[in-house]
């Protein structure tokens, strides 16, 4: 199953969000900013509207018997998808809370936490820990709400999140495993999925705002080198001349993934 996630700003792309499924052959999309897609024109190729709302929308090929909303708010959803051989997988897209209107670290992290309860209220719910999440989360892969034990406890390294979780002053905490992390040191552009130049003495100028976290339980569900973050739609180039982000299309990069599931 192919699994990707954009945040297109609210630009007017229905054709090419209907070509960037059916060339990448992708299940399942997952869309922020999304209120300028027309749903009847995706409709006509195939392409069923699991869902909308303010900040979220979900296009997927896949059949409705196996594939349902379980839970959603103005910043994510939550999908049941009934694999025929690996049961129970719960997917969900998030677009959350940004510095620009959530400017203290507190409230950023409130926001955060509360997005972690309700992953693991799903996951009781639905009594699976095989829970993919895809979406821009407005967070750096190494930034405290993604890292810390209290918010998404989410770790670089495939091997500690095999230990399934950690014990901090006798109360456990649940591990994610990010996968994003390898696009910081890859070889060219693009080292992120979004680009800024601030004229400050701090600035990282690529971000990876965009990610998928994983279950430790389905860390092998994930197809080797699949995860890309993608710099082009056929002729559509989303990189420009110099190798950032060609604001023509977005401020951000898609992200594509592939489960065997």
């Amino acid at each position: 199953m192919k699994i990707a996630f954009w945040n297109i700003k609210n630009k007017n792309h229905t054709i090419l969000i209907k070509n960037l499924m059916s060339l990448y052959n992708i299940d399942i999309l997952g869309l922020a900013e999304s209120s300028n897609i027309d749903d009847n024109i995706m409709l006509i190729d195939g392409f069923k509207c699991l869902h909308r709302n303010g900040k979220i929308k979900v296009f997927t090929r896949v059949g409705k018997s196996i594939i349902k909303t379980t839970s959603e708010s103005d910043r994510y959803i939550f999908i049941e998808f009934k694999s025929p051989s690996e049961g129970v997988f719960l997917i969900c897209f998030c677009h959350l809370v940004d510095r620009i209107n959530f400017k203290t670290d507190l409230s950023r992290g409130a926001e955060i936490h509360n997005f972690k309860d309700e992953i693991l209220r799903q996951e009781k719910l639905k009594n699976t820990k095989n829970t993919i999440i895809f979406g821009d989360l407005n967070i750096n892969p190494f930034e405290t709400p993604m890292t810390g034990a209290f918010y998404l406890n989410a770790t670089i390294d495939s091997k500690i999140a095999s230990k399934l979780k950690r014990t901090l002053q006798k109360k456990e905490y649940e591990y994610l495993y990010n996968p994003m992390w390898k696009f910081f040191s890859k070889k060219e552009r693009p080292y992120g999925t979004y680009y800024l130049n601030n004229p400050c003495h701090e600035e990282h100028h690529w971000n990876i705002l965009d990610n998928v976290l994983l279950r430790p339980q389905i860390i092998n569900k994930l197809v080797e080198d699949s995860l890309i973050i993608m710099t082009n739609i056929g002729a559509n180039e989303l990189l420009s001349r110099n190798g950032l982000i060609n604001s023509k299309y977005s401020d951000h990069l898609p992200i594509l993934a592939e489960f065997n599931i």
